[in-house]
């Protein structure tokens, strides 16, 4: 999410004497038992409501925010920073309908290729290399925490099918705690990008939702 604040003009930007700042992982930002709602609050107070304090002269500042940001505070979102909240999609690795999407595919295991260089010692069948990929759904950091999965599991080089096959087990597992609730979002968000919030309550649980 940008904080609005601009290069001061565009031959600063193009001889690099603009600044950009990039601050990330507020996302990740959590609660304990002991804190109860008190640091997503914060957060949210933060970037709701102090726009103007995370502006800094000369600056083009970037940071990145909690999804549930988008659900609870859109208006004051889209009043303090320049009318939108870009997200970082999914690549598609799945066709509607059925079938991979090879362009996908192929860019997500460009991606591991480019950021694990030894990856092929790792896994050497890339049909199996491609599971991974197919069972993040395209998201790069469910994509990065099952090739750690992988990595966890491994004792011998390269690894066998069966550790692909535990690694994605794993991350399968984590949604078989879903609520009937939460079933029915990620049915409708299958069909549409958003699914239907009418209440205030509905707003919140699917911001805890987001976040978990």
């Amino acid at each position: 999410m940008r904080s609005g604040h601009r290069p001061q003009s565009s031959r600063d930007a193009s001889t690099g004497t603009g600044v950009v700042l990039l601050i990330d992982s507020t996302e990740k930002l959590s609660d304990t038992d002991e804190t109860n709602h008190a640091v997503r609050s914060s957060v949210r107070v933060l970037f709701a409501q102090n726009a103007r304090r995370l502006r800094f002269p000369g600056v083009h500042a970037v940071y990145s925010v909690p999804p549930d940001l988008t659900v609870l505070e859109p208006q004051a979102l889209s009043t303090n920073y320049e009318g939108r909240v870009p997200s970082l999609t999914a690549v598609t690795v799945e066709n509607k309908g059925g079938g991979r999407n090879e362009r996908g595919v192929t860019l997500l295991r460009d991606v591991l290729h480019r950021r694990h260089g030894e990856i092929v010692r790792l896994i050497s069948d890339p049909d199996q290399l491609d599971r991974l990929v197919l069972a993040s759904g395209g998201n790069l950091r469910n994509l990065l925490l099952l090739v750690r999965s992988v990595v966890e599991r491994t004792f011998n080089l390269p690894v066998a099918a069966r550790t692909i096959d535990g690694a994605i087990k794993g991350t399968a597992d984590d949604f078989r705690c879903l609520t009937s609730d939460e079933n029915a979002w990620l049915q409708e968000l299958t069909k549409q990008q958003w699914p239907r919030l009418p209440t205030d309550d509905d707003r919140r649980r699917f911001s805890e939702f987001l976040e978990r």
